[in-house]
């Protein structure tokens, strides 16, 4: 970053330019301590621009009780997923954080579903999901 260092246990930082930034994060107690760092690339975004390519990794699919959505190297500020039927009417909203989330789809129906991952406007992704019956059947020998 710009060597600003901060012992407050939520940091807010303001950059005063637009450019390339490695800003790391060390957490710790008194038996261990951990840095994570990532590089940032902040400028002037409109409206205009296409929605930015987010690493997103949902699974399993098919699945029976609900998907795990991963979101890596990307902060979502008001980030969610949305779920919608066939016909378009929407299931679920739940909110997305970095990392891992559990979206639990129990209470639907069998069938396919289409998700949508917004961040306050611009969808930043999109898929199917195939919800199966939730009973197991086992065959008999």
């Amino acid at each position: 970053g710009d060597n600003t260092t901060s012992q407050d246990t939520s940091p807010v930082h303001t950059y005063m330019a637009d450019g390339t930034y490695e800003v790391c994060l060390t957490v710790g107690n008194i038996n261990s301590e951990n840095t994570f760092c990532r590089t940032l690339e902040l400028g002037t975004v409109t409206s205009s621009e296409e929605a930015a390519q987010v690493d997103i990794t949902v699974f399993p699919n098919p699945c029976r009780e609900g998907v795990n959505i991963i979101i890596g190297d990307y902060l979502p500020k008001a980030g969610k997923v949305v779920l919608y039927d066939v016909a378009g009417q929407r299931h679920k909203v739940q909110p997305l954080q970095t990392g891992w989330n559990t979206l639990r789809l129990d209470g639907l129906r069998a069938g396919v579903y289409f998700y949508e991952i917004w961040e306050n406007g611009p969808e930043c992704s999109g898929g199917a999901v195939l919800l199966r019956s939730g009973k197991l059947v086992k065959a008999r020998p």
